[in-house]
């Protein structure tokens, strides 16, 4: 005897649960990111607001890898959110490098001299 399974568009609690879920990651992903743009990017932030964007950023990182694999499944009841997951991964994954893994500045210095040879600088960030 075979078992069936039947495909994600018959099975409406599913599809709805799946699509929730998929809401909320996109919620907590936007409040994080608007967070992220008015404590971190736009102030100087204090250590400790760091360390909470740190590891708060962490585990978004991972809750979202998490999704991507699902995702990735071939059964997965919504598939059509693959693009979407894999540029906010990308996006989360650019924060923790822009802030937490942020260029020395010998590598700024580098980059700089390669793209404006002969320029001089006249000041620094920071």
């Amino acid at each position: 005897m075979e078992i069936v399974v039947p495909s994600s568009s018959s099975r409406p609690f599913l599809k709805r649960a799946t699509e929730q879920f998929i809401e909320a990651w996109r919620a907590g992903c936007k409040a994080f990111l608007a967070w992220q743009y008015d404590e971190i990017l736009s102030k100087r932030p204090s250590p400790e607001v760091l360390a909470d964007h740190r590891d708060t950023l962490k585990w978004l990182l991972w809750a979202t890898r998490m999704l991507h694999a699902q995702i990735l499944h071939p059964d997965y009841p919504a598939r059509q959110y693959l693009p979407e997951v894999e540029g906010k991964l990308g996006q989360l994954e650019k924060s923790w490098e822009m802030i937490h893994n942020p260029m020395s500045d010998q590598e700024v210095d580098r980059i700089l001299n390669q793209a404006f040879p002969g320029e001089s600088r006249t000041g620094s960030v920071g």
